[in-house]
């Protein structure tokens, strides 16, 4: 039946010819693929145009990384963004930012609602894999409602941002300066408009807590977003009811498991970072040591600003940090990684084996095993590529040293991957990232890791491998000795 429905629902206003031929080989998966590359290249095509740079012409590489860069919301770059892009520059790589974080397919859902039609199941599709969402119904008011709240957020960060960046810069760049940091904030895209990120606000607490918020609500991601708007337009109505009727306010199980999971991967980063690097420093003040442990406790989430050199931290320090860009953000969010509930199901899992449990529940819902192998498969998939991409860069860039490169190149992995955007820096710029002196095979091969942290290593896996319908046979039950 569903079949014949989609059969039905997907016919296109096209030859029927190249009709049949999407709806066999380009999957929403491909499709959603597809879409990334021809972004990313006419992104890097306008960022190559004389009037998009100053100075020298970036190289077409370097295009294409900031390019990819910007539309998987990483923030890695290896041309300096204050420097090296004209305003034109600066705003295409912002509309790159902004598409990546919603997906493009949310865009074009957005237009067409606002035009009056409707939005096809195709279309559905795509959105369903670029959210992470369970089925295809609402998606249309869901894209509306995404959209309407992105901008809100991003002009309630941009009007905080003002207060520190206007009377510094002038009115016109220092309103600039707040947009543009406001929207890279809530995408955690981590494109900054100054050189050094914002290590020159480390100690101001308006830009902290304002950049810190937005990198948490666009990492929380927008269905915990709409359930909490929800919860809380029912407590208020409640509260000022005088017989209050109706739904009693409630979070949905993701929820509280996302808000529970980012409050301890904040908390314990945070008192980690103040113990092992700025407890015992004397030579930054009492508030600095609060801020910076914060922000560097937040902006792992795969925000990518920074307030603070990472080359002066601790390995235990670096460790930790990778730790927090390869777990990640939410789902359906607009940051990377292999994401919180994915890392909270392998977690629960694991607990349930040692406790002799056959049965996985999580708050207490239980868990379909089809999640947990799902689970337990992006997981695998991730380090293995991870792996893979550490390997294959060193083979292709020699006359390195041993000494710390192994944890810078991991770190940019990682970070690449997580679509965070930190990174140990270059030795060259140190405005550039440590990406910025790879070889050009080097920097392809991180393009390639961020496009697959951003769609997701099964989205993107899906969309190269052939999918095989499953054969209706059962097999003899089998011992296989693990462990």
């Amino acid at each position: 039946m569903k079949e014949k429905f989609f059969e039905k629902a997907c016919e296109l206003p096209l030859p029927v010819s190249f009709r049949i031929y999407v709806k066999k080989h380009l999957t929403p998966n491909r499709a959603l693929l597809t879409g990334f590359i021809f972004l990313i290249f006419l992104g890097s095509v306008l960022l190559s145009l004389p009037f998009s740079y100053t100075g020298d012409s970036p190289s077409p590489v370097n295009c294409i990384f900031t390019s990819t860069s910007a539309l998987c919301v990483t923030g890695l770059i290896v041309e300096d963004t204050a420097v090296k892009w004209t305003l034109f520059g600066k705003t295409i790589i912002l509309l790159l930012i902004q598409t990546g974080a919603l997906g493009y397919m949310t865009f074009a859902s957005f237009l067409i609602i606002s035009l009056g039609g409707k939005v096809t199941v195709y279309p559905r599709l795509i959105m369903k894999e670029s959210f992470a969402s369970q089925n295809i119904y609402g998606l249309g008011r869901f894209a509306k409602r995404v959209i309407a709240m992105t901008f809100f957020f991003e002009l309630i960060g941009a009007f905080f941002l003002s207060f520190a960046f206007v009377p510094k810069f002038g009115f016109a760049r220092g309103f600039g300066h707040a947009i543009f940091n406001s929207i890279s904030a809530f995408c955690n895209a981590g494109f900054s408009t100054f050189s050094d990120s914002l290590v020159s606000f480390r100690t101001d607490p308006v830009v902290v807590t304002t950049v810190s918020t937005l990198v948490i609500l666009g990492g929380i991601g927008f269905v915990v977003l709409l359930d909490l708007k929800k919860y809380c337009g029912l407590k208020i109505k409640n509260i000022f009811s005088k017989y209050p009727t109706g739904p009693k306010p409630i979070l949905i199980p993701y929820s509280k498991m996302i808000l529970i999971a980012y409050a301890i991967l904040i908390v314990f980063p945070f008192f980690f970072f103040w113990f092992n690097e700025y407890a015992l420093r004397a030579d930054i003040s009492f508030a600095e040591k609060i801020y910076s442990s914060f922000f560097q406790a937040v902006t792992p989430r795969t925000a990518g600003f920074n307030t603070a050199d990472f080359n002066i931290f601790t390995n235990a320090s670096l460790i930790v940090v990778i730790v927090l860009m390869f777990i990640g953000t939410g789902s359906g969010s607009t940051g990377g990684g292999v994401k919180i509930s994915t890392v909270a199901l392998a977690l629960s899992t694991l607990v349930a084996t040692l406790q002799g449990r056959e049965k996985i529940s999580i708050l207490k819902r239980s868990v379909p095993p089809a999640q947990i192998f799902r689970a337990f498969s992006l997981i695998t998939l991730s380090i293995l590529w991870i792996i893979l991409i550490f390997v294959l860069i060193q083979l292709f860039s020699d006359g390195y040293e041993i000494e710390r490169i192994i944890y810078k190149l991991v770190f940019e992995i990682v970070s690449a991957f997580g679509t965070v955007g930190l990174s140990l820096g270059s030795k060259t710029n140190p405005a550039h990232s440590f990406s910025s002196d790879l070889p050009s095979i080097g920097k392809l091969l991180l393009v390639s890791t961020m496009i697959m942290g951003r769609l997701g290593p099964l989205t993107f896996g899906a969309a190269l491998v052939k999918r095989t319908k499953s054969k209706k046979i059962n097999y003899v039950k089998g011992f296989m000795p693990i462990g």
